[in-house]
């Protein structure tokens, strides 16, 4: 699950998955490591910009924030700060 230790990784990435989970879902990393069926050590990485995670990983967390309420699409967690104005959410999701 975990790349190798890259000092190039995306700065997008790792601030938007920290800033959806704490301040919009308001949820811990084990919370979001559970429901990916991953250790929070992995998810933690993810968060810290030590290691990406794979495209697959990708699409699995984008849907869990959608389960959640919060969509948002690749462009958004690679290619910008994400802020609060940004985001949609799907006020109709049922948590499982």
């Amino acid at each position: 699950m975990r790349r190798r230790i890259n000092k190039n990784n995306n700065p997008h990435l790792s601030r938007n998955l920290k800033y959806i989970r704490y301040y919009v879902l308001n949820c811990t990393q084990r919370e979001i490591a559970d429901t990916l069926s991953i250790d929070r050590s992995t998810y933690s990485y993810w968060e810290g910009g030590q290691v990406e995670p794979s495209l697959r990983m990708l699409k699995e967390i984008i849907e869990c924030f959608r389960k959640k309420g919060v969509v948002v699409d690749y462009n958004m967690l690679l290619l910008t700060d994400i802020v609060y104005e940004d985001l949609t959410f799907n006020e109709n999701f049922t948590e499982e």
